[in-house]
């Protein structure tokens, strides 16, 4: 288990990279996770990210094979480019209203996704930011009027949210 002090509003590049981690708890004092800080750490089972957090950085998670659900919390507004590619077993994310954008190949190779609910705050979806399967669906409001700035796959299928 990673303790972090509640003093810390950055974790630096590559900070804990390549560790054999298990458990983290980002605590609320942290705004930024930033490129490759958790990267390679293929062992971590439990992630907390609490409120507070703002922005997720390029490679952040980078392949972990472990990590089996998310919560990305209501004040991050930006996932970095490939933040949590490569995590194969991340069955469960959780997005929250809030959230803006999601950056290039952000969960690209998460393959054990199944579904996942867009907030309607999110206005920009890069290239390859989820897995193109006909075995993920993205659930919206409203599906008719996707942005131009949300580039999906063409396999993946998308549903209307209920309400």
């Amino acid at each position: 288990e990673l303790t972090l002090p509640d003093t810390l509003t950055k974790i630096g590049e590559r900070a804990c990279a390549m560790t054999s981690i298990r458990e983290i708890i980002i605590p609320r004092g942290v705004r930024v996770i930033s490129k490759g800080a958790f990267g390679y750490c293929r062992r971590i089972k439990s992630l907390t990210l609490c409120e507070g957090l703002s922005e997720i950085g390029e490679g952040a998670f980078f392949l972990n094979d472990l990590l089996t659900e998310l919560k990305i919390p209501q004040s991050v507004l930006k996932i970095g480019r490939s933040a949590f590619s490569g995590c194969r077993a991340l069955r469960s994310l959780t997005l929250c209203e809030g959230l803006e954008t999601v950056e290039a190949e952000a969960f690209s190779d998460c393959e054990s996704l199944r579904e996942v609910r867009i907030p309607s705050t999110v206005r920009v979806i890069g290239r390859a930011a989820f897995p193109d399967t006909s075995r993920l669906t993205l659930i919206c409001d409203n599906p008719e009027a996707i942005p131009p700035t949300w580039n999906l796959g063409k396999n993946i299928r998308i549903k209307r949210a209920m309400r």
